[in-house]
């Protein structure tokens, strides 16, 4: 599923506060980051249908992380919160290099990870499968 991200793009510089690390942020980054994520989830979800939610919770088991019991129960801020982390995570990955032709090409290269990509003045994150 192809999500468009131009919104979060042109707030790159504000990503670290939906994925951080403990040097960043200290030893509740991941409290900190998780409790902006739902907030940022509730006020302008990324996934907007059921079935968005759907394909989203079953690309999420793929990771195998959770079982598909739990994930079944999470509600849809959550789980659009998670989208918004793991995306968050390859916007930041932006920052280690100097242009975005740049990025793009360690991304098609796969010299660097991440769900990202532009088409026009558009930018888009796949996720599933």
């Amino acid at each position: 599923m192809e999500l468009d991200i131009t919104k979060l793009m042109e707030r790159r510089e504000e990503m670290y506060l939906y994925s951080s690390s403990q040097c960043e942020m200290g030893s509740d980054a991941g409290k900190v980051t998780w409790e902006n994520a739902m907030d940022e989830a509730d006020r302008d979800p990324l996934l907007n249908s059921q079935d968005e939610i759907d394909e989203a919770k079953s690309w999420i088991g793929e990771f195998g992380a959770w079982e598909e019991e739990e994930i079944s129960k999470w509600t849809d801020q959550e789980v659009n919160a998670f989208v918004l982390q793991f995306i968050a995570g390859d916007i930041r990955g932006r920052e280690h290099y100097d242009s975005d032709d740049e990025w793009l090409a360690g991304m098609e290269s796969g010299r660097s990870g991440g769900s990202i990509f532009q088409s026009g003045d558009k930018w888009y994150a796949y996720i599933g499968g």
